[in-house]
């Protein structure tokens, strides 16, 4: 099968490598596991993206009221790393 679009082709890889891991950690594909009850797990991972979205708009927002009120360059970045704290080189924040 030919993926001519680039997302739909990288979500299709990601689905592959999550089904993977679920193997590797429990022994079990999603399609074999009866043991769980798959409209509450699916309820609760939508309520937890509905959070991890809402705190992405709303740091969003908070950057662009920053880029609007921050002219300097400079004293921007200063600005989102006070908030932000510095970005590591694995991709997290340090701590305070």
């Amino acid at each position: 099968m030919t993926i001519k679009d680039k997302i739909t082709g990288a979500v299709i890889d990601d689905l592959v490598s999550r089904s993977q891991r679920g193997l590797n950690k429990y022994n079990t594909t999603l399609h074999e596991n009866n043991h769980q009850n798959m409209l509450q797990h699916g309820y609760e991972e939508a309520l937890d993206l509905a959070q991890y979205l809402k705190k992405e708009i709303l740091t969003l927002h908070t950057v662009q009221d920053l880029i609007a009120h921050y002219s300097n360059d400079a004293e921007l970045g200063a600005k989102i790393r006070e908030i932000y704290g510095e970005k590591q080189a694995d991709g997290d924040r340090a701590e305070d």
